[in-house]
């Protein structure tokens, strides 16, 4: 069976919120004309803040991850990377937030 991630109550790190939270790490490949760049967002997400980071990522994954070869080798990758991240996060949080009950504090 496949294991979720822990989600607590705690502040998010994107907007302040204090709400049901879980750690996610995102990865992202820029690609320049001189080379390539990646970043990473490790951070403790609430469900709006999740779905705009990721969108956020994607899109920049998408748009600029295939401007240099090292970027374009990476970005797939991400991108599949990514996806598995969100949807784990997304069902972690489903779970909390459809049944209702004590969620520890962090």
């Amino acid at each position: 069976m496949l294991k979720l991630p822990a989600v607590s109550v705690s502040r998010c790190e994107s907007c302040a919120a204090r709400a049901p939270t879980v750690f996610v790490s995102l990865n992202q490949a820029t690609g320049t004309d001189v080379g390539a760049s990646t970043a990473q967002l490790n951070s403790y997400l609430c469900k709006p803040c999740l779905n705009r980071q990721f969108r956020r990522v994607t899109v920049r994954n998408l748009t600029l991850g295939w401007l240099s070869p090292f970027s374009a080798f990476l970005m797939p990758i991400y991108l599949v990377q990514n996806t598995w991240t969100y949807a784990r996060a997304r069902s972690a949080l489903r779970v909390v937030l459809d049944h209702p009950g004590p969620i520890r504090p962090l």
